[in-house]
């Protein structure tokens, strides 16, 4: 339900849409003519998004774990997160514990395509 009426609000308004929805969320839309997808969660980050793009598959869950149990995502553990964590340096950081998982971050969009990522604020 979300992807059909996102895509149809996309095609109409633009990127601009988000702007449009209030409440708490976390989506994805896909174009398949475009051959690109869309992840956007809302501006206080109260539902989490994750996702890995190794340049041809993009995968996003809620959580870390539905990703880090997929056959092509590698299990490397990133020790320089561990050090800013330690160090109280977190904050709202894309990076998570594990190489090649990032968060998309409150109030952004990230569109992906076989070019690679596009991020912005809305």
């Amino acid at each position: 339900m979300v992807a059909a009426g996102a895509r149809v609000r996309e095609a109409v308004l633009g990127d601009g849409f988000l702007a449009q929805v209030d409440g708490d969320f976390a989506l994805a839309v896909s174009d398949g003519r475009r051959r690109t997808a869309l992840l956007a969660r809302d501006r206080f980050g109260v539902r989490p998004l994750f996702c890995h793009f190794d340049g041809k598959i993009l995968s996003f869950a809620s959580a870390v774990r539905p990703i880090l149990g997929l056959p092509w995502v590698r299990r490397t553990f990133n020790e320089c997160m561990m050090v800013q964590f330690v160090a109280g340096f977190v904050g709202e950081a894309r990076e998570t514990f594990w190489l090649g998982v990032e968060r998309v971050l409150p109030g952004r969009w990230q569109r992906y395509a076989a070019q690679g990522r596009h991020e912005e604020q809305y």
